[in-house]
């Protein structure tokens, strides 16, 4: 078994990390992609797009960008709302709040 500690376990995790955070901005561009695909109203789509800058604002900051996070939480906040009465619930918005919180 290998000993906890091991700078190579230490390099392993760092690089792991590195990798994980640049798949969370192609995720969540392929995610932003597949919203405009998605078939449902207007207002419903721009509700979903607002959820999905609020992730990409979270892995934005997590790789240190913190003006490009702050413009994608805006971006977020401005689209969130979108939904109307009418159109289903599919996303809990507490996530967002998580989001910007952590």
């Amino acid at each position: 078994m290998a000993r906890l500690g091991d700078p190579a376990d230490v390099r392993l995790v760092v690089n792991f990390l590195r990798f994980l955070r640049k798949w969370s901005q192609l995720l969540a561009r392929l995610a932003l992609r597949i919203a405009e695909l998605v078939t449902c109203s207007e207002s419903s789509r721009l509700h979903l797009e607002g959820y999905i800058w609020g992730f990409a604002a979270n892995a934005l900051r997590a790789q240190g960008d913190l003006a490009g996070a702050d413009e994608a939480f805006l971006r977020s906040d401005r689209l969130w709302p979108a939904r109307r009465p009418a159109d289903p619930e599919w996303l809990d918005g507490s996530r967002l709040l998580d989001l910007k919180a952590s």
